[in-house]
């Protein structure tokens, strides 16, 4: 509701007429005197009305508007032109929530004297685009009522306001989910180990051996998702390191199924390779959740999105009418794009799509920051993020990053300190993806580079290339792992300087290969205690020449 402010002069000059106001016609003849004086004043009052931080209006008691000055067309677009002889057209742009109040507050001013100001909403009549305007007017006339004031746009500083209160509120949401994430893992875990330990006293052909091995997955899968959830929690994204690009997306699959609509299908379309990129794991799976959230509100029914991967071994175009126009893929890139059936941008809010604080949203569905955030992420990552939209035809995001080529360059530019010794790279091969398990987490805490692969020829590939050196090679083995067995054997030969470990997985630790034993480094089993683990991995890599 508007505010009085009391009483006082309003620091406006006198009506000058606007150019567009005046009418040869009609003026008196002026000496060229008094039409230089007159020049001069109307040059100072132009320059005046240029440099307000906001736009100076006139307006009337039947809400035409006798004069606005430059700058209506920020909140007007080509309407503004219109709004002189039009009140219909000023009111259909106040927000619908918004435009009793502030008929009623213009109602109040007539037998009133002073400075009223107010904050309403105006929607872009061609954009949809939303502000926050402080109108701050003035009576200034009596026959006929006339209201000289000034719009002055606040949507940074509202939505900046209301972002914090909910990022406070966030915090405390957090703080007791963190713990809450906590103690469940705490039960998790209990059932994990009790399973395990039982898993172990029976025979594959026992009758209960395939329910413990369900328990024991999905104990791991509780476990996986736990973290991934008090991730989000973090306040900082962590450092950049290695990951398979196309299993982080299917990772975060689920959680984008939790903020899109209810019944939207999700299609992915990988490349099904390894493709290693160097990124802040916490900051792209909030960009994929900045990008989703971006859909969710243009979905209508029978929504779909669709997450396709490429990558590119030579210079590209960007597609057709994205923006920004200078968009290109360079050689060396994987490109992810996501893409949605809604209902699309128009031009005008293309154009701004990546602009900090820009939403044609209501604060409480949206900050204005989540593409601008996403855009931040490219550029952090050598990359870069585009659009290709159409009104009714739905919405592609294009985001580009370089592939990691474990150069040392590119590797240096990464630490956060300088360290005494170089940083270590390690390959790790298991069966299953390990790139979310808890034992990579803690290794890349020691500021090791750790890439997870499942396909022994992958490992073979890196090591051939030599393009970056490899300190050790950590080989999850399960029984009768033919393939894991060929890697351990061949990589001694072929490499005897690199150190190999071997983390056997529901073997009785004495029951293990003599083979393994006599050919790898260090032997642990999954049993372990995870620091215990952590320990003797170091122990071995520090001995790395």
């Amino acid at each position: 509701m508007p505010r009085y402010l009391g009483s006082c002069p309003s620091g406006l000059p006198a009506r000058i007429p606007y150019p567009h106001r005046r009418s040869a016609e009609t003026a008196p003849p002026l000496s060229d005197s008094d039409q230089g004086t007159s020049r001069s004043s109307q040059d100072r009052w132009d320059t005046l009305l240029d440099l307000l931080p906001g736009v100076y209006f006139e307006q009337r008691a039947d809400l035409t508007f006798a004069e606005i000055g430059p700058g209506r067309e920020r909140f007007f677009g080509s309407h503004g032109e219109d709004l002189d002889g039009r009140s219909d057209l000023f009111l259909s742009c106040i927000h619908e929530d918004d435009r009793i109040d502030v008929l009623s507050w213009i109602k109040k001013q007539f037998p009133a004297r002073g400075v009223f100001q107010t904050t309403y909403r105006l929607l872009h009549p061609e954009t949809g685009e939303q502000f926050y305007i402080a109108d701050i007017r003035k009576r200034s006339g009596e026959n006929p009522v006339t209201f000289r004031g000034i719009w002055l746009d606040q949507t940074r500083q509202i939505r900046a306001e209301k972002r914090l209160t909910y990022r406070a509120w966030k915090e405390n949401v957090s703080t007791v989910t963190s713990g809450l994430l906590h103690d469940f893992n705490n039960v998790v875990a209990g059932i994990f180990s009790i399973s395990e330990l039982y898993h172990s006293m029976v025979t594959p052909d026992h009758k209960m051996h395939a329910g413990l091995s369900q328990i024991i997955a999905s104990s791991k899968q509780a476990q996986n998702l736990v973290r991934r959830i008090m991730e989000l929690n973090r306040e900082v994204s962590g450092e950049r390191n290695i990951f398979n690009l196309e299993h982080l997306i299917t990772d975060q699959l689920d959680f984008l199924k939790a903020v899109l609509p209810r019944g939207t299908h999700i299609e992915d379309h990988f490349t099904g390779n390894e493709i290693p990129v160097r990124v802040d794991e916490v900051g792209f799976r909030q960009v994929l959740l900045n990008l989703a959230t971006n859909a969710r509100d243009a979905l209508r029914g029978n929504g779909r999105i669709e997450i396709v991967t490429k990558r590119h071994d030579s210079d590209a175009p960007g597609p057709e009418g994205i923006i920004p126009k200078d968009f290109r893929i360079p050689a060396g890139s994987v490109e992810i794009i996501f893409s949605d059936n809604g209902c699309g941008m128009p031009p005008g809010v293309a154009d701004r799509a990546f602009d900090p604080f820009f939403s044609t949203k209501e604060p409480t569905r949206g900050s204005g920051l989540g593409l601008y955030n996403a855009h931040l992420f490219a550029q952090a990552n050598k990359g870069r993020l585009g659009v290709v939209t159409k009104p009714d035809c739905g919405t592609a995001f294009h985001l580009v990053l370089p592939v990691e080529t474990f150069g040392e360059n590119e590797e240096s530019e990464d630490r956060v300190t300088e360290r005494d010794e170089r940083r270590r790279h390690v390959l790790l091969y298991s069966w299953e993806d390990a790139g979310q398990s808890d034992l990579v987490a803690r290794m890349r805490e020691q500021t090791w580079q750790v890439l997870t692969l499942t396909h022994a020829n992958r490992v073979r590939e890196h090591l051939a290339q030599a393009v970056f050196p490899i300190d050790m090679i950590l080989i999850m083995r399960i029984s009768l792992d033919e393939d894991a067995d060929r890697l351990l054997e061949e990589t001694r030969i072929e490499h005897p300087s690199i150190k190999i470990a071997v983390i056997t997985m529901g073997e009785d630790p004495e029951q293990v290969p003599r083979l393994i034993n006599e050919q790898a480094d260090l032997v642990l089993h999954h049993n372990l205690k995870l620091s215990t683990m952590i320990k003797r991995l170091s122990d071995l890599i520090v001995t790395c020449p």
